[in-house]
């Protein structure tokens, strides 16, 4: 950071400069600062001067960098992409070379979907961007609508399980990054502060209208599903239409006022985000729902999911719940190894019956489901599930 008479002067533009909990730690070495920063649904890595030159992009472009380290003027760094968990890069001045091949042999099996990327008008007059993940073949596939954790984080240039897993079942994933989403610089962010659940669901709504124009995605087909904040934009908007064949709700805010107080984001998150007066209740959802929830989890206790699952069943919306002993926030990326697999297992059984990729062709559903457990403890996987139909 140069320096003006003794006055600190920001090198990288603060209000478009987004670091955030996703990039790799900085790395201080031969006189410059090696950093991440989160754009348009990637990360970047920087390399910073500590002097008055200018910063330099080592890595840029759809990647995401995972992590980096730096010594004697070179720098390694793991990056990965949307088909791609990540690979080790040397780079030098004026070269980049690669050092693994980790993930060779699957990249060959040809199961790996390539992302396309894809704008559309915002209803405020900006922009929202995002992705679609599609099956081979012309379709019209079925579509699932996937909305990230947040409000301040960002979906993008990465490997996604879930999305590679529905994709390869036969569906074609949407993604976006609506207002409050980090990598679009501080304003873009700011928008959904005590708007939480309008703006932001606003842009979801408009991105999926333009990319459902496609006639390789069905757009009389379509499902929601939704991870923390995500999960709570997908009762939003499954409150506001029965457009959504089905929904996932996974780990989420689904009560403001019982979340106050509960949560290790303390008091202000509903206040800050939502604001005092939030748009929508579960009462307003009519979509058939799946709600997955760890019960350990501390940023929305298991109660908020409970609570979702009771009041759908109570007004005889059909239900499901998936609780994962032991496990905290997003199961789906934090959980243990079999834990996750069960989980896409009965993912796709979910959708498999409310949204098959055949039309006519769903599958019948087991009320109660007991998974065994393995040699860490011998714990139960318990789905409680009840067909209201």
């Amino acid at each position: 950071m140069p320096t003006t008479g003794g006055a600190p002067e920001p090198v990288l533009d603060p209000a478009a400069t987004d670091r955030g909990d996703a990039t790799p730690a900085t790395v201080l070495a031969g006189g410059a600062a090696h950093l991440g920063v989160q754009r348009r649904g990637a990360v970047e890595l920087l390399r910073v001067p500590l002097d008055d030159r200018p910063p330099e992009p080592l890595v840029d472009g759809p990647f995401t960098v995972h992590g980096v380290a730096a010594a004697g003027g070179v720098a390694v760094a793991t990056v990965g992409h949307d088909r791609s968990a990540g690979e080790l890069i040397a780079v030098t001045p004026g070269r980049r070379r690669l050092l693994t091949g980790f993930g060779r042999a699957l990249g060959a099996t040809g199961r790996l979907h390539r992302s396309v990327e894809r704008t559309a008008p915002g209803p405020d007059g900006g922009e929202v961007h995002g992705w679609v993940t599609a099956p081979d073949g012309p379709g019209p596939h079925p579509v699932l609508l996937l909305l990230h954790d947040g409000p301040h984080r960002q979906d993008g240039w990465s490997l996604s399980v879930d999305t590679q897993t529905l994709v390869s079942a036969g569906y074609a994933v949407v993604r976006c990054n609506p207002r409050g989403s980090a990598g679009y610089g501080q304003a873009h962010a700011r928008a959904v502060r005590s708007a939480g659940g309008t703006v932001d669901a606003d842009d979801v709504a408009a991105f999926l209208d333009a990319v459902l124009t496609d006639p390789a995605l069905d757009a009389d087909r379509v499902g929601v599903m939704g991870t923390g904040y995500g999960g709570w934009l997908a009762t939003v908007l499954a409150g506001r239409t029965t457009r959504f064949a089905a929904a996932v709700v996974e780990g989420a805010l689904t009560d403001p006022a019982g979340l106050v107080g509960s949560s290790d984001v303390g008091w202000w998150f509903v206040d800050q985000v939502l604001g005092a007066d939030p748009p929508a209740r579960p009462a307003d959802v009519l979509t058939p729902t799946l709600v997955v929830h760890g019960e350990d989890d501390r940023r929305f206790p298991p109660e908020q999911g409970l609570r979702l699952y009771t009041d759908l069943r109570r007004r005889g919306v059909p239900a499901e719940l998936l609780l994962f002993p032991g496990e905290g926030s997003d199961p789906g990326r934090t959980a243990r190894p079999r834990h996750r697999q069960a989980r896409l297992e009965h993912l796709l059984r979910w959708w498999a019956r409310w949204l098959p990729v055949a039309p006519g062709d769903g599958t019948e559903v087991v009320d109660t489901a007991l998974l065994p457990g393995d040699d860490d403890g011998g714990e139960l996987l318990t789905v409680r599930a009840t067909r209201l139909d």
